[in-house]
Parts: C-alpha cells; structure tokens; sequence
C-alpha cells in the first residue's frame, strides 16, 4: 500500500508539473510588452522556493558582468539587510567569475558551496557581508544561467534558509522554459524598438512616403500629409493621380502597369505634384514594388527638389550671363587644360583667325610665334608646379594666314570639372606695338633734329659774335668822329645802330650760355686744326686788332675731333689770353 501511494503521489506531482509548466508556457505567450519578464519569471521561481530569495539577472556580453533586474522573497530580514548594504538590490552589477563563466551545453542548477562574503566580496565589502549573511539565514546557494540557442541570456541566483532546494527539478524545467520566453521576448523587443526607429523615421523625415494599392493612396506619412493639406489624423483615400499635375499622369499610368506586370522601368523621375492650396511643387520620386498588408503596392518617396530646382535656375542664369560677358569681352578669353584648348570665346578667334572647331584641337604653343614659345610654356610649368612667374607677360602669336600679331598675357591656375588648368585672357596690342615704334621713331628723329638746332646755336652764337663786334666798334667810331659834325637825323641813326648793335651783342651772348648749356658733342671726324685756327682767329679779329696781340703757331695736323668743339676750346682760351 505504501510503494502504491507513493507511485500515485509520483504521478499526481508529475502531471501537476507537467500543467504548472504547460501554463507557465501560456502565460509567456501572452505576456503583455509592458510586463517585465524578469520579474515575471522570479515571482514564479520564488512561489516554488518557499523559505528563501530569489533573485533574476539579466547579462552583459559586451562588459561581461550581471546585472540584477528582479529580487523576490524580500520579508523583515532582507529589507533589514538592504538597510545596511545602504541600496536596493536591483541595479547591482558584478562581474563573471571564471570558476562560475557559464556553459551554453545543457545548463543546470547547481549549488554553490561558498561563503557569501567569498562569492560577491569584490562588489559588497566583507565587512558588510558577514553580518548580512547571518541576518539572512542562508544556509544554500543556488544558480542556474539561462541560455537559449547558444545564447547567454541571463542567470538566476536562489538564497535558501533550507539545506536542500524544494521543488528542484521543476524550477531547472521553469528556467529552461523561461530562456526560450526571454530571447523571444528581446527579439520581440528588438522588433519593437526598430519599428519605433523607423516609424521615427518614416513620420518625421523631411520627405513624403505614400503606399499606393491600386493607384489608391493607402498610407502617408506626416509630410505628405502637409503637402496634401490634411491634418495628422486625416485620411487620403483618393487617387494618387489627382496628386500629380495632369500633364505626367499618362507617363506615370504607364509606368505603374509595368512595374506591375513587373517588367525594368526606371525607379526615379522627376515630376510635378499640386499641393494643397493648388500650387505646383517639382518633387524627385523614387518607387519600388512592396507587400502591403497582404497586397502588391508601391511605395513611393518623394522629396521636394523646389530649392534644388531655384538653385539650378539660378546657376544657368549665372551662367549664361558671365558667359555673354566672357562672349563679349574684348579680350581674348580661353581655358587650356592638359595641353589643349577645351573653351574660347569669340575675341580668340578673331584675333587667331582659326575657327572654334579648329582651336578645339590645338594648344596654346601651337599659336605662339616660335621664339616665344618656349618662355610661355615655361611660365606655364612653373605655375603648374607653385614656382613664382609672372600672371602677366607679353608674346607674339602667329595667325592662320602667317601674320604676326602682339598679344598681352594675363594667367592664373585654375580647377575645373576635377582637371587643373590655366585661365588667359589675351589682349591684341599689335595697333600699340606699332604705334609705340613709331613714338620711338619720332623721338629718336626729334632727339636729332635737337642736337642739329643745339649745335646750329652754337656755331652761330660764335660766328656772329666777330663779326657783330666789329660792326659794333665801326658804328661806334662813327659816333666818336662824327657826332655834331652832321645834322641830327645822322647822330639819331648812328645812335639806333650803336643801341642795336648792343642788343644784338646780349643776345648773341645769350644763345653762346644757351648753346653751352645744352649742346652735345657730333661724332668725332677727321678735321683740319689749320682751318680751326683761322676760323678762331677770325672770330677775335677785333679782340686782336685792338689788344695787339700777335698770334703764331706751328704746322698743325689733323686729327679726330669735333671741330665746332674744338674751335669753341681755342676761342675761349685765345680769348682769354687775350684780355688777361
């Protein structure tokens, strides 16, 4: 009868386990989100414990620590014990111990056979541990990790005040179960938060999602709503099409039967859409084919390009202006990159004579006239490789027909479509080249003609200056023999003369300091000092004849000298010689 009452009892506890667990199980299952399956899964544990504490700990890969999340079974000594550790128990944290690192292959309860203190000193100081360990009355400790596919998922730590662990092996059956319920809740978890996530993303991005089931709006995000005019918590029920300007929807039909029947057509055009208050905006739509809901959609994204759009306008107008200003300049203008020409204005053909279509497929060296050339190439590699040259130069050009042409060079480096390269500007001053040689001819030929008046002067002031004296001292004799003797119109007119003649002398005399000043020496020629004597003595015939000077000198030679010069010195010195 006993052996028979205690198989009956054997089979009542097992079919009694068996249903705690097969409800465990559905009540995972239905366990709402809200609910913490920790302390879930400890409340469970801990009605089966009875005299004891239990406590849930969820774990760290990345740290490799525990963490406790849930602690059931607290009574007067345990909230006597949290007292003097000075906090609760959840959100204790301790690292794995090698002698305790789990095993993903079968995990089991197991006793552990160690002092409180010993086990969790590095985290709680001992001083604290002893005492609290006897006002619990522990007496076993149990733990189990739990582990789910080869998942460490978490551990469950069992405080008992008895020697042996009730209801042993159905707790080891709970946790197992209850590693499955854990991972599937974290995946679910994970789930949710990335729904979350990308909900975050879909209601708050800056650009408009739609699902369309049969050309039907079935879904819209916060911004399409806003360009549809519809409050957040309005639906759009109507054809996709009327949101699209009339003039694409054939296209857009077109397309949406294809990618149906699914056939290649393109994922993103460009179309126009009209908003609420009937204004067209330019949107940039992308598609693809989904499931939604059980149904074949398309979902489409499309994001206002009206900045984009404005901007673009603005550039090509940007462009089109400063190119009419390139186009017009009266310079030449050109962009030459990796030894040839890729832009000319209008100014270069003109001046080169080569057609934009010829230029095209020339470089610069091939316009340079050949002495040229080499320097402006050379400027180029410099500047190419940072070296300082000059940004302006001038050089010759060749033309189509063979003509010479003067060009003035402004250059500097530029990057352009990803390629280096340099920026000219060439200015034709072929007119001012000529006109500054021909100012260079004039001033030479006035140079001249200066020298030619400067000497003229010269000479003249010292050939008169003779002659002038002697006219001067006859007229003056005239005066001294003959003033009285005749009737006064005779002293008048001698008087006239003498005072011209006086005049006369001062103005000479002014032109010789003049000619002094100013003159410069001709070339030195073969002259005879003979004739430069007697056009000396010539000159001081007076002076001589007066003072009574006898002048002699030996045969004299020629030599190379300026003999205006020459006659000037002697004169000056005889002269001299005379009056001192």
């Amino acid at each position: 009868i006993t052996e028979r009452k205690r198989a009956q009892e054997q089979e009542r506890r097992y079919f009694h386990d068996l249903a705690f667990l097969s409800q465990m199980a559905m009540e995972y299952v239905d366990l709402p989100q809200d609910v913490d399956i920790h302390e879930f899964l400890g409340e469970k544990v801990n009605s089966l414990v009875g005299d004891g504490y239990t406590l849930v700990l969820s774990y760290d890969r990345k740290e490799d620590m525990v963490e406790v999340r849930a602690a059931f079974g607290i009574d007067h000594r345990m909230r006597k014990a949290v007292r003097m550790l000075g906090r609760d128990l959840v959100g204790l944290r301790f690292p794995v111990r090698d002698e305790f690192r789990p095993s993903t292959a079968g995990p089991r309860l197991r006793r552990i056979d160690m002092p409180l203190a010993d086990l969790v000193g590095d985290v709680i100081p001992r001083a604290v541990l002893a005492p609290l360990e006897k006002i619990l009355g522990v007496r076993a400790i149990y733990e189990m990790w739990l582990v789910s596919r080869g998942e460490i998922l978490g551990a469950l730590v069992i405080l008992t005040r008895r020697r042996e662990l009730r209801n042993r092996e159905l707790i080891e059956a709970l946790l197992n179960q209850a590693s499955v319920a854990i991972q599937r809740k974290m995946a679910i978890d994970a789930l949710v938060e990335n729904e979350k996530k990308y909900s975050t993303v879909v209601e708050q991005g800056n650009d408009a999602i739609i699902i369309i089931v049969d050309g039907v709006v079935k879904f819209m995000n916060a911004r399409a709503k806003e360009l549809a005019g519809l409050r957040e918590e309005e639906t759009y029920d109507h054809m996709f099409l009327d949101f699209v300007a009339p003039e694409y929807r054939k296209m857009l039909v077109d397309r949406y039967a294809r990618r149906i029947r699914g056939e290649d057509v393109p994922t993103q055009y460009e179309i126009e859409v009209i908003v609420a208050d009937g204004t067209r905006i330019p949107v940039e739509v992308s598609v693809s084919t989904i499931d939604y809901m059980g149904d074949l959609a398309i979902m489409a994204i499309i994001r206002d390009v009206s900045e984009r759009k404005a901007a673009e306008r603005a550039i090509r107008e940007s462009e089109e202006k400063y190119r009419t200003l390139v186009e017009r300049s009266h310079d030449g203008v050109y962009i030459h990159q990796d030894g040839r020409f890729t832009f000319v204005n209008e100014r270069v053909i003109d001046i080169t004579g080569y057609s934009r279509e010829e230029l095209m497929g020339m470089g610069l060296a091939d316009i340079l006239h050949p002495e040229d050339r080499d320097i402006v190439m050379q400027f180029s590699d410099d500047r190419e490789h940072g070296r300082n040259v000059p940004h302006t130069f001038q050089a010759r050009l060749i033309t189509k027909d063979g003509k010479v042409r003067y060009g003035e060079f402004s250059v500097s480096r530029i990057t352009l479509k990803g390629r280096s390269g340099e920026l000219g500007a060439i200015r034709d001053i072929t007119l001012r080249r000529q006109v500054e040689e021909e100012l260079k001819e004039h001033a030479k030929a006035l140079e001249r003609s200066n020298r030619e008046l400067e000497q003229f002067a010269y000479v003249a002031s010292h050939d008169l200056q003779e002659p002038l004296r002697m006219v001067a001292s006859y007229v003056q004799l005239l005066e001294r023999r003959y003033k009285g003797k005749l009737d006064e119109d005779a002293d008048e007119f001698i008087a006239y003369a003498v005072d011209g003649a006086k005049r006369m002398q001062g103005l000479i005399n002014d032109l010789l300091q003049y000619s002094r000043v100013h003159t410069r020496g001709r070339p030195f020629e073969p002259t005879d000092l003979e004739e430069v004597l007697q056009r000396t003595l010539d000159n001081l015939k007076i002076a001589i004849e007066e003072s009574g000077a006898v002048i002699t000198h030996d045969p004299l030679p020629t030599v190379m000298v300026d003999g205006n010069q020459l006659v000037l010195l002697l004169q000056n010195l005889i002269g001299n010689a005379i009056k001192f």
